[in-house]
């Protein structure tokens, strides 16, 4: 965790680039091979940071809420996605909403696979259970990730802070239409 918490603190201060293993390692306390023994290469500890923040990302949205709970209000959880970023670990939220060539891809990916996996599996119990019309739920995940995320780029990786409530209101009146406008697959 110490390594974890480090990567994360380094990579967001920094870029991924500009941090080296042994820099890492010193602020965890450990030795650079323990760095490698865990986590095999620097993408590879980027990666499970990567995890690991996408998994408190999709927590913090739905924390308290289990798929088989009635449909949560989209203005809450859109709030607490705008709340993790901004209060977790901005920089490296920030870090990894950034445009940034130099942040490995594998790690955007584990990151959005993280969440993609965890709407998923609620639109797959709420469609079950008619709370939302029939969709096609890792598609649908995969738009409202991407629409969260453009809101978050927009706000924090752009400096557009001072517009958050509007970014929070307007993702939530699209989410709530592309849940309750829904077309029927065929």
């Amino acid at each position: 965790m110490r390594i974890l918490d480090a990567a994360a603190r380094l990579f967001g201060q920094h870029g991924f680039m500009h941090v080296r293993t042994g820099a890492i390692a010193a602020a965890a306390d450990v030795s650079e091979g323990t760095v490698f023994h865990h986590f095999g290469s620097k993408e590879g500890l980027l990666s499970e940071v990567a995890e690991r923040y996408g998994r408190g990302f999709a927590g913090a949205m739905f924390e308290g809420v289990r798929p088989e709970d009635p449909l949560p209000d989209p203005d809450w959880t859109v709030r607490r996605a705008f709340a993790y970023v901004r209060h977790s670990d901005p920089s490296f939220g920030v870090f990894l909403l950034s445009d940034d060539p130099t942040t490995p891809g594998r790690a955007r990916r584990a990151n959005r696979q993280e969440i993609v996996n965890t709407l998923t599996r609620f639109l797959e119990s709420w469609m079950a259970r008619g709370l939302v019309r029939r969709l096609d739920p890792q598609v649908v995940a995969e738009l409202l990730f991407g629409l969260v995320e453009t809101a978050l780029k927009e706000c924090y990786a752009r400096g557009q802070q001072e517009r958050e409530e509007v970014y929070v209101r307007e993702v939530a009146h699209a989410i709530r239409g592309m849940l309750e406008e829904s077309t029927p697959l065929p």
